[in-house]
């Protein structure tokens, strides 16, 4: 794949996850493994999906590269550098709403830029063309409320991009949708990033969408990695590439190893 030119100086990040495991201390004053030495590298401009069942680790994992938990042991690095909590060079889009309901959509994306310290007199420009980015510069003067579930997602994609982080980090961001906007969006996501190819840690369930969207799969379970995929489907890639027979083939190999894991076959009579 060809990728375009970020539009900013710096380059996208190097994530390095080094032998990450987290315990957690349950009601009965047991602990609980919810990561067991994880290590993953996720390359510049690469997008990376993590897939896996409810509870098997993936956003714990997450909120690890977020800075917002603290593993057990093990480091994880941005560009060679630990990270240890929360910083501006990772944007995180999460699944739930992230915008300010009392500020209309032009002035969520100036507050985000605000927040992450770009002067007044460069905010408006940028949040008119993050807007664009993610087409939505007709709406600048609406409040979230007025928008649909989609339109609010990009808005708080747009939010995120504005400060121009060095990775990406989205959390089952589409879970909440239809399945014709999370499709809708899956592709948005494909249009941004072949012009801005961020690196990108992206948590599903869906593995469908997991192999739209990424180059590589990483499947985990019970806190552990259990599979690795290349996704080689060329891009740019558009929605009816979920009509071809390599698409399929991906998407239902990782549904049949997610069946086996859970022991469901067994389960039928």
């Amino acid at each position: 794949m060809k990728m375009g030119e970020l539009d900013r100086k710096t380059e996208s990040g190097e994530l390095n996850i080094e032998h990450i495991s987290i315990e957690f201390n349950t009601v009965s004053g047991d602990k609980m493994k919810a990561l067991d030495d994880i290590s993953l590298d996720v390359a510049h401009g690469e997008l990376v999906a993590v897939v896996g069942r409810s509870g098997c680790g993936k956003t714990t994992l997450l909120n690890i590269v977020a800075g917002l938990l603290e593993p057990t042991g093990g480091t994880c690095k941005l560009n060679g550098r630990e990270i240890k909590g929360p910083g501006r060079e990772r944007g995180v889009v999460f699944q739930a709403d992230a915008v300010f309901g009392w500020k209309r959509v032009g002035e969520n994306v100036d507050f985000a830029l605000k927040l992450g310290g770009v002067p007044k007199e460069k905010r408006r420009e940028l949040a008119e063309k993050y807007l664009k980015m993610v087409n939505l510069e007709k709406f600048a003067d609406f409040y979230p409320k007025e928008l649909s579930g989609g339109m609010r997602k990009r808005l708080q994609i747009a939010m995120v991009l504005a400060n121009q982080p060095k990775l990406l980090l989205m959390d089952e961001p589409f879970g909440p949708l239809d399945y014709a906007t999370k499709v809708e969006l899956q592709v948005e996501v494909e249009k941004i990033r072949l012009k801005h190819p961020l690196t990108t840690f992206f948590v599903t369930h869906d593995v469908e969408e997991a192999t739209f969207v990424a180059d590589r799969i990483i499947m985990i379970e019970k806190g552990r990695i259990v599979e690795e995929i290349n996704v080689d489907i060329p891009r740019p890639r558009p929605v009816e590439i979920r009509n071809t027979a390599e698409f399929h083939a991906i998407s239902d190999y990782l549904l049949g190893k997610l069946l086996e894991l859970s022991d469901v076959k067994s389960e039928v009579r």
